[in-house]
Protein backbone atom coordinates (compact mmCIF):
# COMPACT_ATOMS: atom_id res chain seq x y z
CA UNK A 1 0.00 0.00 0.00
CA UNK A 2 1.58 3.68 -1.28
CA UNK A 3 0.97 6.75 0.52
CA UNK A 4 0.88 9.87 -1.29
CA UNK A 5 1.64 13.50 0.71
CA UNK A 6 1.04 16.60 -0.89
CA UNK A 7 1.03 20.05 0.24
CA UNK A 8 3.79 22.98 0.83
CA UNK A 9 6.75 23.19 3.64
CA UNK A 10 4.03 22.06 6.18
CA UNK A 11 4.02 19.01 4.66
CA UNK A 12 7.66 18.58 3.02
CA UNK A 13 9.22 19.01 6.63
CA UNK A 14 7.15 15.56 7.38
CA UNK A 15 10.79 13.25 7.18
CA UNK A 16 8.33 10.12 6.21
CA UNK A 17 11.53 8.02 5.89
CA UNK A 18 12.66 8.96 9.39
CA UNK A 19 9.33 8.91 11.54
CA UNK A 20 7.16 6.07 9.39
CA UNK A 21 10.27 4.10 7.78
CA UNK A 22 7.68 1.15 7.94
CA UNK A 23 5.68 2.35 5.63
CA UNK A 24 5.65 2.83 1.66
CA UNK A 25 4.89 6.79 1.60
CA UNK A 26 5.95 9.53 -0.86
CA UNK A 27 6.15 13.17 0.11
CA UNK A 28 5.73 15.23 -2.65
CA UNK A 29 5.16 18.25 -0.02
CA UNK A 30 6.85 21.78 -1.84
CA UNK A 31 8.13 24.71 0.15
CA UNK A 32 6.33 27.76 -0.57
CA UNK A 33 3.19 26.15 -2.21
CA UNK A 34 -0.22 27.13 -2.63
CA UNK A 35 -3.85 26.25 -4.22
CA UNK A 36 -2.62 26.70 -7.82
CA UNK A 37 0.43 25.23 -7.98
CA UNK A 38 -1.14 22.13 -6.13
CA UNK A 39 -3.60 22.19 -8.94
CA UNK A 40 -1.09 22.73 -11.35
CA UNK A 41 0.70 19.37 -10.09
CA UNK A 42 -1.38 17.51 -8.77
CA UNK A 43 -2.53 15.49 -11.80
CA UNK A 44 1.44 14.25 -12.28
CA UNK A 45 2.24 13.65 -8.96
CA UNK A 46 -0.54 11.20 -8.39
CA UNK A 47 0.28 9.10 -12.13
CA UNK A 48 3.45 9.36 -11.03
CA UNK A 49 3.59 8.19 -7.79
CA UNK A 50 0.73 5.92 -8.10
CA UNK A 51 -0.44 5.84 -4.55
CA UNK A 52 -3.64 4.43 -2.89
CA UNK A 53 -4.10 6.86 -0.71
CA UNK A 54 -3.62 10.70 -0.52
CA UNK A 55 -2.93 13.35 1.66
CA UNK A 56 -3.62 17.04 1.11
CA UNK A 57 -2.64 19.76 3.05
CA UNK A 58 -2.27 23.14 2.03
CA UNK A 59 -3.59 26.75 1.68
CA UNK A 60 -1.69 28.02 4.33
CA UNK A 61 0.20 30.49 2.04
CA UNK A 62 -2.90 31.05 -0.15
CA UNK A 63 -3.50 33.45 2.82
CA UNK A 64 -0.10 34.99 2.87
CA UNK A 65 -0.74 35.71 -1.22
CA UNK A 66 -3.89 37.58 -0.43
CA UNK A 67 -5.84 34.87 -1.76
CA UNK A 68 -9.54 35.04 -0.38
CA UNK A 69 -11.68 32.02 1.48
CA UNK A 70 -13.70 31.39 -1.36
CA UNK A 71 -10.76 32.01 -3.90
CA UNK A 72 -8.98 29.00 -1.65
CA UNK A 73 -12.25 26.87 -1.63
CA UNK A 74 -12.51 27.28 -5.31
CA UNK A 75 -9.26 26.00 -6.01
CA UNK A 76 -9.34 23.33 -2.96
CA UNK A 77 -12.05 21.91 -4.73
CA UNK A 78 -10.66 21.50 -7.95
CA UNK A 79 -7.98 19.98 -6.53
CA UNK A 80 -10.39 17.65 -4.81
CA UNK A 81 -12.48 16.76 -8.38
CA UNK A 82 -8.73 15.91 -9.91
CA UNK A 83 -7.72 13.69 -7.21
CA UNK A 84 -11.10 11.82 -7.03
CA UNK A 85 -10.68 11.56 -10.37
CA UNK A 86 -7.36 9.46 -10.26
CA UNK A 87 -8.13 7.46 -6.99
CA UNK A 88 -11.40 6.52 -5.11
CA UNK A 89 -12.70 9.22 -2.79
CA UNK A 90 -12.86 7.26 0.02
CA UNK A 91 -9.00 7.00 -0.57
CA UNK A 92 -8.59 11.02 -0.49
CA UNK A 93 -8.24 12.59 2.96
CA UNK A 94 -7.76 16.48 3.44
CA UNK A 95 -6.03 18.39 6.12
CA UNK A 96 -7.41 21.66 7.34
CA UNK A 97 -5.28 23.77 7.94
CA UNK A 98 -2.85 23.63 10.69
CA UNK A 99 -2.99 26.68 13.37
CA UNK A 100 -0.25 29.29 13.49
CA UNK A 101 1.10 31.53 16.65
CA UNK A 102 0.98 35.42 15.89
CA UNK A 103 1.10 34.80 12.17
CA UNK A 104 -0.35 38.38 11.02
CA UNK A 105 -1.44 37.21 7.38
CA UNK A 106 -2.25 33.61 8.89
CA UNK A 107 -4.75 34.76 11.78
CA UNK A 108 -5.91 31.82 13.49
CA UNK A 109 -9.46 33.41 12.69
CA UNK A 110 -9.62 32.82 9.37
CA UNK A 111 -8.17 29.59 9.37
CA UNK A 112 -10.90 28.13 11.57
CA UNK A 113 -13.63 30.07 9.22
CA UNK A 114 -11.78 27.82 6.10
CA UNK A 115 -11.81 24.52 8.35
CA UNK A 116 -14.97 24.70 8.26
CA UNK A 117 -15.23 25.27 4.70
CA UNK A 118 -13.03 22.71 4.08
CA UNK A 119 -15.17 20.08 6.48
CA UNK A 120 -18.35 20.94 4.39
CA UNK A 121 -16.46 20.48 1.42
CA UNK A 122 -15.20 16.88 2.62
CA UNK A 123 -18.60 16.03 3.09
CA UNK A 124 -19.78 17.30 -0.32
CA UNK A 125 -17.41 15.17 -2.08
CA UNK A 126 -17.26 12.03 -0.11
CA UNK A 127 -13.79 12.21 0.95
CA UNK A 128 -12.21 11.69 4.28
CA UNK A 129 -10.95 14.83 6.56
CA UNK A 130 -7.34 13.70 8.58
CA UNK A 131 -7.53 15.63 11.73
CA UNK A 132 -4.25 17.27 12.75
CA UNK A 133 -5.66 21.02 13.79
CA UNK A 134 -7.06 20.26 17.68
CA UNK A 135 -3.99 18.08 18.79
CA UNK A 136 -1.49 21.36 17.68
CA UNK A 137 -3.15 24.23 19.60
CA UNK A 138 -2.87 25.68 23.09
CA UNK A 139 -5.78 26.68 25.38
CA UNK A 140 -5.84 30.15 23.40
CA UNK A 141 -6.50 28.32 20.24
CA UNK A 142 -2.78 29.02 18.94
CA UNK A 143 0.01 26.70 17.71
CA UNK A 144 1.30 25.60 20.80
CA UNK A 145 4.44 27.00 21.93
CA UNK A 146 6.50 23.57 21.91
CA UNK A 147 5.23 22.52 18.45
CA UNK A 148 6.78 25.65 16.46
CA UNK A 149 9.80 28.39 16.64
CA UNK A 150 8.65 30.85 14.22
CA UNK A 151 4.50 30.55 14.29
CA UNK A 152 3.84 28.62 11.02
CA UNK A 153 6.32 25.91 10.86
CA UNK A 154 6.40 22.86 12.90
CA UNK A 155 9.34 21.23 15.25
CA UNK A 156 10.61 17.62 15.34
CA UNK A 157 7.93 17.13 18.71
CA UNK A 158 4.70 18.48 16.39
CA UNK A 159 5.87 16.02 13.18
CA UNK A 160 6.55 13.34 15.90
CA UNK A 161 3.23 13.59 16.77
CA UNK A 162 1.80 13.58 12.78
CA UNK A 163 3.46 10.77 12.18
CA UNK A 164 1.86 8.89 15.29
CA UNK A 165 -1.65 10.18 13.94
CA UNK A 166 -0.98 9.16 10.65
CA UNK A 167 0.22 5.51 11.74
CA UNK A 168 -2.70 5.26 13.58
CA UNK A 169 -5.17 6.06 10.75
CA UNK A 170 -2.83 3.65 8.29
CA UNK A 171 -3.61 0.89 10.54
CA UNK A 172 -7.28 1.55 9.73
CA UNK A 173 -6.88 0.91 5.92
Amino acid sequence: MKIMLTGDSLTFGLKTKDLLPDFDIVNVGISGDNTPGLLKRIELDIRSANPDYLFILIGTNDFALGRSIPQIMDTLKEIILKSKSLLPPQNVYITPLLPTKNIENRPNSSIRDLNNLIELLAQNQNINCFHLYSHLIDELGDLKNDFTDDGLHLTPPAYSLWADLLKQKISTF
